[in-house]
């Protein structure tokens, strides 16, 4: 997974999926812990880690991790 929503400080504002560059995030049809509309990552593939969700998140709910890629 290269983003992880923390559904217990997302309150469902969906600035991430305005401005994710490639539209890999949509929101959920059931709702979080604390009733909002938590979004998700539709294409773990298709996500580029380029943190723009996290920035953006005025919560601070978004993490971005980048896959390292090792030789072997």
């Amino acid at each position: 997974m290269k983003i992880q929503i923390n559904d217990k400080l997302c309150k469902g504002c969906e600035f991430c999926i305005a401005f994710c560059p490639k539209k890999v995030l949509k929101l959920q049809s059931e709702r979080g812990p604390k009733g909002y509309f938590i979004p998700y990552l539709t294409d773990n593939d298709g996500c580029i880690s380029c943190g723009i969700c996290a920035t953006i998140c005025p919560d601070g709910a978004i993490e971005v991790f980048k896959e390292v890629e090792t030789d072997g």
